[in-house]
């Protein structure tokens, strides 16, 4: 049976921000989106030039456990923007304190 978009804005969930005036499905949508981005980056960086050295850091095993854990949170989601939004917040703080650092740091590595 087919269910119909949630609709409702998330400012009508309790959503403040960049979320308040967005769609309900279209956050889980935006999620998803990111998380598939953020999935693609590490394989690209993974298998790309820094590979090596990036799988030989300590931290990457964090960040590999991280995309793990991030999948499975956004599958359990079953459509709860909410925990969608939140699930997105995660994923671009995370990147921002933990994968681009490391990336900065091999990529700096790499030209000298």
């Amino acid at each position: 049976m087919f269910k119909a978009p949630d609709k409702r804005l998330g400012k009508e969930l309790g959503l403040s921000g960049a979320f308040s005036d967005v769609p309900a499905f279209q956050i889980v949508n935006d999620t998803h989106n990111l998380l598939l981005a953020y999935t693609s980056r590490l394989i690209s960086l993974e298998y790309g030039p820094l590979g090596e050295a990036l799988k030989a850091d300590p931290a990457w095993q964090e960040i590999d456990a991280k995309s793990i854990e991030f999948s499975r949170r956004f599958d359990a989601l079953h459509d709860d923007a909410v925990k969608a939004a939140q699930l997105a917040d995660e994923i671009r703080d995370f990147t921002k304190s933990a994968v681009d650092p490391v990336v900065a740091f091999h990529e700096k590595a790499a030209i000298a």
